[in-house]
């Protein structure tokens, strides 16, 4: 529309400012309450991962502490190795499936202004890297399983 009339943003915002229109009412607002979500979904990812560190020490504690000491290094190596490649592949997982699941609704008609394309997103990612982080599971267990570890 801006092309079809041959209008600039540079021209636009001229035009508020010579009749009296500063800024957009309530604009920053809106931006720092998007900046202040986004830093609190950032934290709860790394309370996440760290529950999810949880799980795998408290495997090798219980392996280091039934009277099964020999076990307890091996366990510790495959218990460890599951958690780290299954959360990096979930991680670079859930960036890529973000991606694909906004291209996804889009390709198949999905109107993905504003909340429609965070949820697009949302579901990408978060089912990209749960079939990552799965998978990577499932790889270390067959791996140490082949090798007899």
């Amino acid at each position: 529309m801006k092309r079809a009339l041959n209008l600039s943003s540079r021209s636009i915002v001229h035009e508020w400012s010579t009749v009296g229109l500063g800024g957009i009412p309530g604009y920053s607002t809106y931006v720092g309450n998007a900046t202040k979500a986004a830093r609190f979904l950032k934290m709860g990812g790394y309370v996440g991962i760290a529950f999810s560190f949880a799980g795998p020490t408290n495997d090798v504690m219980k392996a280091c502490t039934v009277g099964r000491e020999g076990e307890c290094s091996r366990s510790a190596f495959r218990e460890y190795s599951k958690f780290g490649l299954s959360t990096a592949a979930g991680i670079g997982a859930g960036a890529a499936g973000s991606a694909i699941g906004l291209g996804f609704c889009t390709a198949i008609g999905i109107a993905t202004a504003g909340v429609g394309g965070v949820a697009c997103a949302a579901v990408g990612s978060v089912a990209a890297g749960y079939a990552a982080g799965e998978f990577m599971n499932w790889g270390v267990d067959a791996f140490y399983n082949h090798m007899g570890l």
